[in-house]
């Protein structure tokens, strides 16, 4: 699966549409939600870049080298989503 990481601000709606269908056809692929999680966390969409970060999450090898998500920036989305939240 081939995605365009482009800043999330030049998304299009065209884009969402296509990589909400990639995550339709293929949704074991870690890539899809971990580029909608990076897409959404940009956009300030913390709390959809968080339920992303929690499909990759189990589908990841224990030993993997994947550094992202890291339970660190799922914390900071949280924490980013609570306080959007809050105004």
């Amino acid at each position: 699966m081939r995605l365009s990481m482009a800043a999330a601000s030049n998304w299009t709606a065209n884009r969402w549409k296509l990589l909400n269908k990639a995550l339709q056809l293929d949704p074991q692929n870690a890539t899809g939600p971990g580029a909608a999680a990076r897409a959404a966390f940009e956009a300030h969409k913390y709390d959809q870049a968080v339920e992303y970060w929690q499909k990759v999450l189990p589908t990841l090898p224990a030993n993997s080298e994947v550094k992202d998500p890291s339970p660190e920036r799922i914390s900071e989305a949280r924490r980013l989503a609570k306080t959007a939240s809050s105004k």
